[in-house]
């Protein structure tokens, strides 16, 4: 334990003179580049498994860099074909930089922001026999640390045992298991009783697993309407999710009082009504296990292979059945009622209304 944060002290006083090294890091890091890389998104990280832990995707392998160069990866590799710098572009002018210095056994990095170059963190991933990680330390700002144990079992990695502090600096204790099946293929990532990653059955399709999602989602929420709608007026039931279209959204229930409340109060017409975080009445999914597991693993497969438009699709789809199965419910709606699908920036507020409201365009000009 105490060797252990000895190794975090150490990244310490090199997280404070980051800041004035950043120049002649950058220098070193580019000099042992041979050859560039770019990547429509990240396709490269040294922590095992982390794109299916994350349920991140990888970014596509591009001959040369991107006319929009936004959210684009650079990467620069030395003579051996190692990856010693990386640039996360936000703009032409802005990205975030890390550089990769490689010993044996040990590789050292740094992490500097996209702005004001300060430094985000320093990072020592040690190796055994110069294959397999033994274990990462990470320093933070505000003294934030990370430590990651690896344990491996036939060569396999079976569990990573990570502690530290949060963003918060609260500290946590975490135990990440991993399970291999018969041909040696990564099958579970599992913590507590959480599923971070489960591989799929060969056989099921991503349309596949498209269609029963569609199948269980409409039922659900419309089970979910009947028993927890409230029995006030509504100018709205509003279908909110994240930027990926995770299932299941949040159902919002718009009421016409809160609705004059805002507008009485002169708030932004174009905002708030729309914002199901400020409605309320709100409600999660009723979903029995099987269901929830089905969401979860299209979830999963959506965010590993970059399927967001495909399932922001089947939530508008459902909004729009939705709608027209609306009376059904017998509720007490206004006579500009709207069934509304968006993300939770409202990025998608505009497009999906004009697809599930067409008939009130008009009556919702300027309002949307």
């Amino acid at each position: 334990m105490n060797k252990q944060m000895d190794e975090i002290e150490k990244l310490r006083e090199l997280f404070k003179s980051a800041k004035n090294d950043y120049e002649a890091l950058k220098k070193r890091a580019e000099a042992q580049a041979i050859s560039r890389r770019w990547a429509s998104d990240e396709n490269i990280n040294l922590e095992p498994f982390y794109f299916e832990f994350n349920r991140f995707s990888k970014g596509r392998v591009l001959k040369e860099a991107p006319k929009n160069i936004a959210n684009a990866y650079e990467y620069g590799f030395d003579a051996q074909d190692r990856v010693v710098f990386k640039r996360q572009y936000v703009s032409e002018k802005y990205f975030y930089e890390e550089f990769y210095f490689w010993r044996q056994d040990e590789i050292l990095s740094y992490r500097f922001d996209y702005y004001d170059k300060k430094c985000v963190n320093v990072k020592r991933f040690v190796y055994e026999d110069g294959t397999l990680l033994k274990s990462t330390y990470s320093a933070f700002a505000s003294k934030g640390y990370w430590i990651e144990n690896f344990a491996y079992e036939g060569g396999k990695l079976a569990q990573k045992q990570w502690r530290g502090t949060d963003p918060y600096g609260d500290k946590f204790d975490r135990v990440i298991n991993y399970e291999f099946d018969a041909i040696g293929e990564l099958s579970l990532i599992v913590e507590g009783g959480y599923v971070h990653y489960k591989k799929p059955d060969k056989k099921m399709s991503y349309k596949k697993l498209y269609e029963l999602a569609a199948q269980r989602l409409l039922p659900a929420i419309k089970e979910t309407i009947k028993k927890h709608a409230p029995g006030c007026k509504l100018y709205c039931i509003n279908l909110a999710y994240d930027d990926t279209g995770s299932l299941p959204p949040q159902i919002g229930f718009g009421s016409q009082e809160q609705r004059a409340q805002w507008l009485a109060q002169g708030d932004d017409d174009n905002w708030i009504v729309w914002n199901v975080a400020d409605y309320e009445f709100q409600v999660e999914l009723d979903e029995d296990d099987e269901t929830a597991n089905l969401f979860d693993l299209f979830n999963q497969e959506t965010r590993l292979n970059g399927r967001y438009p495909q399932a922001k699709k089947l939530i508008l789809e459902c909004a729009k059945q939705l709608k027209a199965d609306i009376g059904e419910f017998g509720l007490d709606v206004s006579e500009d009622f709207a069934l509304v699908a968006s993300d939770y920036d409202l990025s998608d507020l505009r497009k999906n209304f004009k697809a599930i409201n067409p008939e009130l365009v008009s009556t919702y000009k300027g309002k949307i």
